[in-house]
């Protein structure tokens, strides 16, 4: 399959539309809606049952999910999984034969709480071990523009949520992360060709 052939793509961990047009306006118009008026069915999946949830399902149970995309999402989310190897797995049976699998996390980022950060900062190559079976097209670490206000005050937060949860390591790594910007997320585009 030509990426430009796929039909269907399902963007796990979606958030809401409000989310994604108010909060991230960048999400819906540089990437969903040119995807739309291409033609191409968009599925928008979360555990919470909010208007532009298309597919509201528990990320932890992926494997109940009885359907494959061509083009399956996962940006920002398995930092925020408990067991993200457990979800890593499900996610492959969501990828039709010939499809594809962008998969995002952060490289270099606070912790960040939303409910939970398991505090996983793969690089590409980590991510090229965990989805092995897949062939990578490309990766990348890329900087996350921001502004010096949205830097200070993500870091402030940051800081906060470490002496809330107590735990001294996550403060140390706050720290050093306090001191080194930009930001930057890991990036890993696979085809499936099993």
């Amino acid at each position: 399959m030509n990426i430009d052939e796929f039909e269907t793509i399902i963007d796990i961990g979606s958030s809401s539309l409000y989310f994604r047009k108010v909060i991230q306006p960048f999400i819906e118009i540089e990437l969903f809606e040119p995807l739309k008026e291409a033609g191409k069915k968009v599925y928008h999946m979360d555990k919470k049952q909010e208007i532009g949830v298309d597919l509201v399902f528990d990320v932890n149970n992926l494997d109940e999910l009885q359907q494959q995309f061509d083009v399956v999402l996962c940006c920002n989310l398995l930092e925020h999984i408990r067991d993200p190897m457990r979800m890593a797995m499900q996610i492959k049976n969501l990828v039709k034969k010939n499809g594809f699998l962008i998969v995002t996390l952060p490289f270099s980022y606070p912790y960040h709480c939303d409910p939970f950060d398991n505090l996983w900062r793969p690089d590409p190559y980590e991510l090229v071990r965990v989805f092995h079976e897949y062939k990578p097209l490309a990766l990348d670490i890329l900087k996350v523009k921001t502004t010096p206000y949205k830097f200070l005050s993500r870091r402030l937060l940051s800081l906060f949520e470490t002496l809330y949860i107590g735990q001294p390591w996550v403060i140390l790594h706050n720290l050093q992360l306090t001191f080194r910007h930009p930001y930057s997320t890991s990036c890993a585009f696979f085809q499936n060709n099993t």
